[in-house]
């Protein structure tokens, strides 16, 4: 949400929020009039100018920049402002925040190694599955290779057959050319099951 976009899931709920005090400062402002005077004895600052509110903002210091050359400086200011200023509490934050960023730096340095670790193994996995796949292949390429060995050879068996069968009504042809005394017995193919 920092980046400016705002899940779908959180969108009812914001527009929810904005309804409520939207409503809320219109209800308000529908009866400030009547609630003003109902409550400007007991209650000062509720819709009076110079109330409350007034108090508390006018007893906040006045902030003023350390630097002794900003433009918008008044023109009466403590010389002693920088001597007054003590560098430990500088110097404690930046302890804190450089402690802080080690702590997330350790974190994310173990995390990294986590991560790497288990980078390795899925690798690791990765290779191994490969290996049996490259071998799976080698085998498959065998059977094929095999396979293909057969479907060559069923054809050249499956010609043979068509050849001998030529041959057969060949014979036969040229056996009934012939007189019937010199013919030869008919041919019979006979294959064994």
């Amino acid at each position: 949400m920092l980046e400016g976009r705002v899940p779908r899931d959180i969108l009812p709920i914001l527009f929810g929020v904005n309804l409520c005090a939207r409503t809320a400062r219109l209800a308000c402002s529908s009866v400030s009039g009547s609630l003003g005077s109902e409550f400007k004895p007991r209650q000062s600052g509720f819709t009076i100018k110079g109330g409350c509110e007034t108090n508390v903002y006018s007893s906040i210091p006045q902030f003023l920049p350390v630097m002794r050359g900003t433009v918008s400086l008044p023109a009466s200011r403590d010389p002693e402002v920088l001597e007054r200023l003590q560098p430990f509490h500088l110097i404690n934050i930046c302890n804190r925040i450089q402690n802080h960023l080690n702590a997330c730096s350790s974190k994310a340095a173990s995390d990294v190694t986590f991560v790497t670790a288990k980078i390795k193994e899925v690798d690791s996995e990765t290779n191994k599955i490969l290996a049996l796949m490259v071998e799976r292949q080698k085998l498959y390429s065998l059977c094929a290779e095999q396979f293909s060995k057969v479907r060559q050879m069923s054809q050249q068996l499956s010609r043979c057959n068509t050849l001998l069968n030529q041959n057969i009504e060949s014979m036969e042809i040229l056996n009934n050319a012939l007189c019937i005394e010199e013919r030869l017995e008919p041919f019979v193919w006979k294959t064994s099951k």
